[in-house]
């Protein structure tokens, strides 16, 4: 029953809780922006008792998270076995089809395995079943309870103006956090759609931008050609062989497109070629030159990268040079002439389509390739890793201006909040310029490691996971025990960006290394940005600040425990808490693109109003 009574509390006492240390008088709702005000007092006013209706929803959300992790569980033989014995998913599935009779002391159960701190239950399919039964359970409890509209009451009329007035004021990722909390109580418990709608359509904006522009991707994909390329053909019953010599440039273009990024690739140019063409019992001796241009479109989405079947042109204009017959008969030669002669407007318009064919099939397999390669390295570095820890974007856009590539993310679930307005605008333009709210990190790190105990090998295995490797201030020492961090319920790891600089924080309610249990501290470090002679570089302001959750400096002493821990923590962080940290002063593409734009200098790092913004300008622009 503790547990059960928790699922349906804690929500309401985050909420009160933060109304009661902000609360200083009510909030008026012409303080609240106009559209929120409205849905405020109309939501005042209204509460949507909880019954059946409700319940068959919450229901029906859980059945269908169980069919999907049951899908996953199956590809995965006696493991996905193991994992479904443990969740008793027949208990839930028997208990969601007695009809409103479920037992929810054995879905309590459930749930709580649910929240157990085992590797495996982090990922997707795990959370998104806890989540649509945490909320069946809220709602199945309280349908039919006075209480639950004293609490609406309470939170729409009082606590959450107060939330937002405070985010208005002095925004911080806790004031986010508690809003985001109220917006996902809200949404749990089927009330003030229009409120809900209302907030989020203010505060809750993408908080990604990732900018690329037309030089950067020409310079990179684009270029000169200068090849000798066999000639093996048969035209008209005469097999040609050759050497052909191809001059061009490989040209690239963004194409204007609101829904997709489009980038059209076009290779134009000649092949000179030498060829011996043999036809029964003679050889013909010819020059020629081909004009050619062909086009693709790689297609850019959420999905991936697609490339259009290639278009081309081509034109052939050949000289015979000579023709000989290897009989040596003067009678045979005079009549291949003739007909050689008959044939040539012919033989070079199949020539061109020959070359035609042949240019679409290198742009195809070019093109293809390319885009295989890069989908296999977005389903492996970012859409798989992320997506299974729930942490990818929600919403993801891209589209082309004629000069720049972008994409735009959203990564909030429905109880948190992301951008409250539109990124700052560079400082100067730039080829690369990616613009990242505070709120991206913050979720996401909510996601993965609020309440969790992680130990630092499956942390830096995450980490390895998602970033290709594990940085090296995060590496553990050689020789030194590693540790086991609790992480808080609340703001586990957050970072706020402003001022020219940025504060990184971690709250653990505990640690433990080489089996000894230490209380819980907080680790912040706050840094600057300024230009140097190294380039741009954060400083760090201060000593690492390590502190027991909720300690006042001067109100109590800290015990000898806490003075041991927190020295030990000092020590860890050290490397990754740094005094100074100096970021690449450039961007190093990989692969062939590297050979071509080679390094890009950074050209602006800034924080500013929660958003970070890092770019990079090509070397020799204006």
């Amino acid at each position: 029953m503790k547990t059960s009574l928790f699922r349906v509390m804690s929500p309401l006492w985050v909420v009160l809780g933060a109304w009661c240390l902000w609360s200083s008088g009510s909030v008026s709702v012409a303080d609240l922006p106009e559209a929120i005000g409205v849905a405020q007092q109309k939501a005042a006013a209204e509460f949507t008792p909880l019954g059946p209706t409700q319940l068959v929803e919450a229901e029906q959300g859980v059945c269908r998270a169980a069919e999907v992790l049951e899908a996953r569980l199956a590809e995965d033989g006696e493991n996905g076995g193991n994992w479904q014995k443990y969740l008793r998913l027949d208990t839930l599935r028997a208990n969601l089809d007695e009809s409103g009779a479920a037992n929810l002391e054995k879905l309590d159960e459930i749930y709580s395995r649910l929240n157990r701190d085992y590797e495996g239950l982090e990922l997707v399919w795990f959370v998104d079943l806890k989540r649509a039964l945490g909320r069946y359970l809220d709602i199945a409890r309280s349908a039919d309870k006075a209480e639950i509209e004293t609490v609406y009451k309470e939170l729409v009329g009082k606590t959450l103006p107060e939330q937002l007035e405070a985010l208005r004021s002095a925004p911080s990722p806790a004031v986010a956090h508690d809003v985001g909390l109220a917006l996902g109580w809200l949404t749990d418990f089927c009330q003030a759609g229009d409120l809900v709608g209302a907030v989020r359509e203010q505060y809750v904006r993408p908080n990604l931008f990732i900018e690329v522009s037309e030089t950067y991707l020409a310079a990179a994909a684009g270029g000169p050609i200068d090849e000798d390329t066999p000639i093996c053909d048969v035209i008209l019953g005469t097999t040609i062989q050759g050497t052909g010599k191809t001059k061009g440039q490989v040209a690239v273009e963004l194409v204007p497109c609101e829904d997709k990024g489009i980038i059209e690739t076009t290779l134009s140019g000649t092949t000179e070629s030498d060829s011996t063409g043999h036809n029964g019992p003679v050889c013909i001796f010819s020059t020629g030159v081909t004009t050619f241009e062909g086009s693709t479109q790689m297609v850019i989405t959420p999905e991936g990268i697609e490339a259009t079947p290639a278009v081309s042109t081509a034109t052939t204009a050949s000289t015979i040079t000579g023709i000989c017959s290897r009989r040596g008969s003067r009678l045979v030669q005079r009549a291949a002439w003739r007909r050689v002669c008959q044939q040539k407007c012919q033989a070079e318009a199949i020539a061109a389509q020959h070359a035609e064919c042949r240019l679409n099939g290198r742009i195809d397999g070019q093109a293809g390739k390319a885009a295989d390669d890069a989908n296999q390295r977005y389903e492996e570095r970012f859409r798989q890793p992320l997506g299974e820890r729930k942490v990818f974007a929600e919403d993801v856009a891209v589209s082309t201006t004629a000069t720049e590539l972008r994409i735009r993310a959203l990564r909030a679930a429905y109880d948190q909040l992301a951008a409250p307005a539109a990124p700052p605008e560079l400082a100067a333009p730039a080829d690369i310029a990616v613009r990242v709210h505070q709120s991206v990190i913050n979720n996401s790190a909510f996601t993965l490691l609020a309440g969790r105990t992680v130990t630092e090998e499956s942390f830096l295995k995450t980490v390895e996971d998602i970033l290709g490797e594990v940085p090296e201030e995060l590496r553990p020492e050689e020789g030194k025990a590693s540790w086991t961090i609790h992480f808080a319920e609340r703001e586990p790891f957050t970072v706020t960006f402003g001022n020219g600089g940025y504060t990184i924080a971690l709250c653990a309610a505990g640690y433990e290394r080489e089996g000894k249990s230490y209380p819980g501290m907080n680790v912040w470090a706050t840094y600057k940005i300024k230009q140097t002679d190294e380039g741009l570089v954060a400083t760090r302001q201060g000593d690492i600040e390590v502190y027991p959750p909720g300690f006042v400096k001067g109100e109590r002493q800290l015990s000898g425990n806490e003075q041991t821990i927190r020295e030990m923590l000092k020590n860890r962080f050290a490397k990754v808490f740094g005094e100074k940290v100096v970021p690449k002063g450039y961007l190093e593409p990989k692969g062939r693109w590297a050979e071509k734009v080679g390094r890009v200098p950074l050209a602006q790092w800034s924080m500013a109003d929660g958003w970070m913004t890092m770019a990079w300008k090509l070397k020799g622009e204006e």
